[in-house]
C-alpha cells in the first residue's frame, strides 16, 4: 500500500531554525502597544513568516514589531509581523505564536531584508 502525500498548505517551506527573536506589540484592537522589547527563540521559519515560543500574550490579527537576528550581528529580518495562529503549549504558561511577516512600505528596504532571510534558510 503506497502512502499519499499530503498536500502542504503553506506558500514556502518552513525550515527548522533556531534564531533571536526580538518582540513587542506593535498594535492591537484590545489594548495599547508595548514599548519594552521580549526576547524568545523561533521555533522555525519561512520566507514568508515563523514561529516562536514565547510566554508573553497575543491574539490573533495583533501586529508585532520583530527583530530576527542570527548570532547577534546579521539582521535575518526587521520589520513587522501579524499573528496568524496560536497555540497554548502543555506547561499553560507559553504559547507558540505563527505570525506572518507584513511588507515594507519601501521596496528597497524589503528587498534587501528578504534577501538576508532566503539565505539562511
Amino acid at each position: 500500500m503506497i502512502k499519499s502525500k499530503i498536500m502542504e498548505r503553506r506558500r514556502w517551506v518552513r525550515a527548522k531554525r533556531v534564531l533571536s527573536v526580538q518582540h513587542k506589540l506593535h498594535r492591537s484592537k484590545t489594548r495599547p502597544p508595548e514599548r519594552a522589547w521580549q526576547i524568545a527563540l523561533t521555533e522555525d521559519m519561512s520566507y514568508g513568516g515563523l514561529a516562536f515560543e514565547t510566554d508573553a500574550v497575543y491574539t490573533v490579527g495583533d501586529i508585532l514589531d520583530l527583530k530576527v537576528v542570527m548570532s547577534g550581528v546579521l539582521d535575518i529580518y526587521e520589520g513587522q509581523a501579524e499573528v496568524v495562529r496560536l497555540q497554548q503549549m502543555k506547561n499553560e504558561t507559553f504559547f507558540l505564536y505563527g505570525v506572518k511577516y507584513l511588507p515594507e512600505r519601501t521596496k528597497a528596504s524589503q528587498t534587501s531584508t528578504r534577501r538576508d532571510a532566503r539565505r539562511i534558510l
